[in-house]
This record gives C-alpha cells, sequence and structure tokens, in this order.
C-alpha cells in the first residue's frame, strides 16, 4: 500500500479549485485589480494632454516544467520517492519537492506522473489544521507487500504558495517469506544502514521502546535519527526481545517514517522538536537519548553499525526502569 499525500500553501484569500500553470518564479498570478495602472505619459504635440492607457491583462504563462516520464509500477515509484539508491534527489529534497523551495504547483507536476498508480487527490484551501488553512495534494498507493502515504504541506498565510514540510510512512508487508518486508526496504536503500552511509552520522539520535513486562518478552524499539544539517529526521521501528538485563534487537525494521522540514532549526534540540508543528506528535519527552541509554556515543554506535554484519542493538533494562515500574 502506498499513499501520498502532499500540503501546499494557499494565497492570503481563498483560491478557487483549479490551478493556475506556473513560470519557474512564480505561482501567483495577479487579477486585473491586483496589476498597477500603466498610465505611462506619451509625448504628443500638445503637452497638457496625457492618453489614457488601459492596462492589459497578462497573458498566462506557459509551463516550462521539463515532461516527467508517467510512474507505471511498484518499482519505478519506490526508486522516485528513494532517498538513496537511484534517487530523484537527496534530503532535504525528496521525489524532486524541497520543502522551502518547491511551490504548490511544482510539486502537482512532479507528482502528476502516479495518477496512472495511486489515488491521487488535491484538496484547496483546508480549514483548521494545525498549520491554518493549507492546499494538500494527496497521493495513495497500494499493493500487497508494500504501503506508502507522503504528506506534504505548507502554511496559507505565508502568500508564496512554498511547500514547507513533508511526512512519509512506508511499510513493507511481509508475504510470502517472514523476511520480505525488511528485504523490500534494503533492496531500495530504505533501511536503515543505507541511510547512514548514504547521510553519515546523525546529530542527534533517540531511542524508545513500548515493552511492558517479562511475561510478554517481545517488545517494539524505535530508533529516531535527526539531521539538522540535512532538515529531516527519520524514525525505524523494530522488534526486540527482553533477555535477562538486556533488551535485544537484531531484526531489521519492515517501515519507516521520514519527516522533512523547511528549517533545521526546527529540529536542532529538544525544545525545537516539542514545538515545531510537524514534529509536535512524536512526544520526544518520551524519548531517551541514545548515549543516555547505552553509554556509547553516537559516533561509536554510528561506526559500529555501518561495520556489522547483524545490525543486532543491546541496550541495559535498567535503562528503560521507569518503564517496567509504571
Amino acid at each position: 500500500m502506498l499513499s501520498l499525500t502532499l500540503l501546499g500553501c494557499s494565497r492570503e484569500s481563498p483560491v478557487s479549485s483549479s490551478v493556475n500553470t506556473p513560470t519557474p518564479k512564480s505561482t501567483i498570478i495577479a487579477s486585473p485589480s491586483d496589476l498597477a495602472n500603466t498610465n505611462n505619459p506619451s509625448s504628443t504635440s500638445k503637452p497638457s494632454f496625457t492618453p489614457r492607457v488601459t492596462p492589459e491583462k497578462p497573458a498566462s504563462p506557459t509551463s516550462t516544467f521539463t515532461p516527467i516520464p508517467t510512474i507505471s509500477d511498484q518499482g519505478q515509484f519506490v526508486e522516485h520517492i528513494s532517498f538513496t539508491v537511484n534517487n530523484e534527489c537527496t534530503l532535504p529534497c525528496l521525489a524532486g519537492i524541497s520543502p522551502g523551495k518547491t511551490n504548490w504547483e511544482e510539486a502537482l507536476h512532479l507528482t502528476a506522473p502516479y495518477e496512472g498508480l495511486a489515488d491521487v487527490r488535491k484538496y484547496i484551501d483546508i480549514e483548521n489544521s494545525p498549520l491554518g488553512s493549507e492546499n494538500a495534494l494527496s497521493v495513495y498507493f497500494l499493493n500487497n507487500d508494500l504501503s506508502v502515504n507522503l504528506s506534504i504541506g505548507s502554511e496559507t498565510l505565508r502568500g508564496d504558495m512554498i511547500v514547507n514540510s513533508i511526512l512519509m510512512t512506508l511499510v513493507s508487508y511481509q508475504n510470502d517469506t517472514k523476511e520480505t518486508g525488511w528485504r523490500l526496504l534494503h533492496k531500495y536503500g530504505l533501511d536503515m544502514k543505507s541511510l547512514l552511509l548514504e547521510y553519515g552520522m546523525p546529530e542527534i539520535v533517540f531511542l524508545s521502546t513500548d515493552f511492558g513486562v517479562p511475561e510478554f518478552p517481545e517488545v517494539s524499539i524505535s530508533t529516531l535519527f535527526i539531521y539538522p544539517e540535512y532538515k529531516f529526521l527519520i524514525l525505524y521501528p523494530r522488534r526486540g526481545i527482553v533477555d535477562n538485563d538486556s533488551l535485544m534487537s537484531c531484526e531489521p525494521s519492515d517501515h519507516l517514517v521520514l519527516t522533512i522540514v523547511d528549517d533545521g532549526e526546527k529540529i536542532n534540540s529538544i525544545d525545537a522538536l516539542t514545538t515545531t508543528l510537524e514534529t509536535k506528535k512524536l512526544n520526544i519527552e518520551y524519548w531517551t537519548p541514545y548515549e543516555e541509554v547505552t553509554n556509547v556515543p553516537i559516533d561509536t554506535f554510528y561506526e559500529e553499525f555501518i561495520l556489522s554484519s547483524t545490525g543486532c542493538f543491546s541496550f541495559p533494562i535498567d535503562a528503560w526502569q521507569f518503564m517496567l515500574d509504571y
């Protein structure tokens, strides 16, 4: 299943559901009432006479976007949204869309090739959203072993029609074998190791777990990598087990949640993560810094993980004692 939701920004005044074809420099077309009068004085034999010039309505701009081939299968689609292998662009750009740079109509153009493969929907002037009022583009793809949900949003009060965030959730389902899920992420370079090899050591790493009591040893361990320099953070949940005094995880993740913002300062601290609209739902106050859980520096974790053949995690269980007490 693949779902892509794209949120763009709207004008300060409501816009229609139809979309103007843009020029690369601007997506806002002035109406006749917005145009300045062009009362340009004209030289005549009577200096006291200034002819009246009627403003002309500007011609509709002609699109200069490069045509994009239609995406016809799952492999092409995943390659188009990949951020490592055979990628369209590198983060903070995804599928050709860069928060803080790409405008609404460019985003429409870049996602148009999905229409033959996915459910693509446009929403104009959505009110009462966390960002106020916004435009939205949703692309939803579903297959028997994959689901992707991509959301791109921007504040309408900005008036510049620029995308300010992207959220992508990708889930790979088990099909014929138990290993199908994580192998699919690895195939397209979306797994944890591929990410670390592509973008290097993250500046911030958080860990979280949802384990309950020893009678139910299987738990979920989530790792959150944060790259303020590249304006993104990515969450990888994976299964783990309680083993004596340790919490262990050796099974690669079969899904991910990627968030891209338009300003790295939105994600460069705990305070920023708790107040930024795009990241508030993470509830970062319930996460624990990697160094605090493991007593291992991030650079050591990075070097060991990318060289590891197993990709196993092992944490002292007493680091999560507060959850056991709860």
